[in-house]
């Protein structure tokens, strides 16, 4: 995956173009989750992310755990009914 520092670069997915966004320094973010890591190897930790749609979050943990194993949870915002019938659908 390749980041550009000038504009937004684009790629084709089923003959539609697809925009993708700048990835902005991030220094002070990267440096806290890296912050959390190092304290989580002395006591457990759990680290909840909660922004608004389209901001980077996902691109901001792949940098700042980039040499590192972590687990990778997404939880998707649904409604009690469609989550209800998505469970019994298996």
């Amino acid at each position: 995956m390749h980041y550009r520092n000038h504009g937004y670069s684009s790629y084709r997915c089923d003959n539609k173009k697809i925009k993708l966004m700048k990835f902005y320094n991030r220094e002070k973010e990267i440096s806290i989750l890296r912050e959390i890591e190092v304290n989580s190897k002395e006591i457990a930790k759990m680290t909840v992310m909660v922004v608004r749609r389209r901001v980077g979050k996902t691109t901001l943990l792949k940098r700042a755990f980039e040499k590192s194993t972590v687990i990778y949870f997404f939880v998707a915002k649904k409604t009690r009914c469609y989550f209800a019938k998505s469970l019994h659908a298996k």
